[in-house]
């Protein structure tokens, strides 16, 4: 689950406000982020990917109706197009596309950044000798479509963008030297990136910022307000995809519904915030034994938690019910008015279904699977509390 900071404590806030405008998050954060800005790039980059081709592939109609180039110049002029540009936008859109290579589509990207501006630095090189001038602007252009379409993070793109454009400048004022007219294009060149450079860094803070509140409000709608553990709702959504991969895969999934013992002359002895503070510490214990991706724990209801493990056979599922069980004794919370001594304890119900038939109804299975931990959880209380039963086995 995302590890998400809270706004609500000062300081948590401030230091919120200062990872936004630091545009990194860090620790594990900053990696989901990236993972959902990667992800969320993929369009933007296809159609960057596609105007590139359909710009540079017109460049001959608009080289011939507006700039003329020498007919010396044009196989060198066709080959930077067709023979660098385009095939390094067509690899970066191969690259953007195929689902086990997007992890390199930002690189493929910023290298089509690298190819299009060299050959924009180059063109107007060679075609100081014959007269052709390209536009002083493209590599600004080029660095403003890549960011902003190409949805490259700030830190990566200022440093080659800066780059790219110092180099097109000082080509530009060693070969065209420092008229006027070269001066005030460089500097529209500058003032076009910084537009670009001010305007992305905000747009991705912004988008740092949609996404940290989004996460926010899906932790909050999946826990449990008072102890932080995954909440009822989650919990069923959670068992409904645990039985069909179940069933998928003939697994086992092991069920514990735990219920504090003694909780309403807890609460009636201690006070409610006393109440509410144990059942923190009894969650927080609960949720340092779930060590395993699909391993969970939620808060069921007031006082009533559940414990899924997932293949995992029986006699090691009773270990680790009786662990969590015992763990809350172990806890040493004063309960003066417990049936069971003098700490607050637990009464524990385990069932096991070995694998879900793929013709059975999940919706079915799971309150099958609710009911029969409830009915061993009804047996332990019954028994004299402070104890597991585990049901047959299906």
């Amino acid at each position: 689950m995302n590890n998400v900071p809270a706004s609500d404590n000062p300081d948590s806030a401030e230091k919120e406000r200062r990872a936004l405008d630091r545009l990194c998050f860090g620790d594990q954060l900053e990696s989901e982020f990236r993972a959902h800005y990667e992800k969320s790039a993929v369009q933007t980059r296809i159609a960057l990917c596609w105007l590139g081709i359909v710009l540079i592939g017109l460049t001959p109609v608009y080289d011939s109706l507006l700039l003329h180039p020498s007919a010396d110049l044009v196989p060198t002029l066709r080959w930077i197009q067709f023979g660098l540009e385009i095939p390094m936008l067509a690899l970066a859109l191969v690259v953007v596309v195929t689902p086990s290579l997007q992890s390199w589509s930002t690189a493929m990207i910023v290298l089509s950044a690298v190819a299009a501006g060299f050959g924009i630095i180059v063109q107007r090189v060679l075609g100081a000798e014959y007269n052709f001038e390209v536009p002083q602007d493209f590599a600004a252009v080029v660095s403003a479509a890549v960011f902003l379409l190409g949805r490259i993070r700030f830190r990566i793109f200022l440093p080659w963008a800066l780059l790219m454009v110092s180099v097109s400048t000082a080509v530009d004022l060693l070969i065209f030297g420092t008229t006027s007219r070269i001066l005030y294009a460089l500097i529209s060149s500058w003032m076009l990136l910084c537009i670009v450079a001010i305007g992305g860094y905000f747009l991705e803070r912004g988008a740092r910022l949609n996404w940290l509140q989004s996460t926010r409000l899906l932790q909050q709608a999946q826990h449990d307000g008072l102890t932080g553990l995954l909440n009822r709702r989650y919990f069923d959504d959670a068992m409904s995809r645990l039985l069909r991969g179940s069933a998928r895969e003939h697994k086992s999934v092991n069920l514990l519904i735990l219920d504090v013992d003694d909780f309403k002359a807890y609460n009636d002895s201690y006070g409610h915030q006393a109440g509410d503070e144990c059942l923190r510490k009894i969650s927080r214990w609960l949720e340092s034994n779930m060590r395993r991706p699909r391993d969970f724990c939620a808060r069921i209801g007031g006082e009533e938690f559940a414990a899924v493990w997932y293949d995992t056979d029986s006699t090691n599922a009773v270990r680790l019910a009786e662990k969590l069980r015992t763990g809350v004794a172990d806890l040493a919370i004063e309960h003066r008015l417990a049936s069971t001594g003098s700490v607050v304890t637990a009464s524990a119900g385990l069932v096991q279904i070995r694998t879900v038939p793929m013709t059975e109804n999940i919706g079915n299975v799971a309150s099958d699977l609710i009911a029969q931990a409830d009915a061993a959880l009804y047996l332990a209380k019954r028994e004299g509390r402070n104890r597991l039963v585990a049901a047959s086995e299906n």
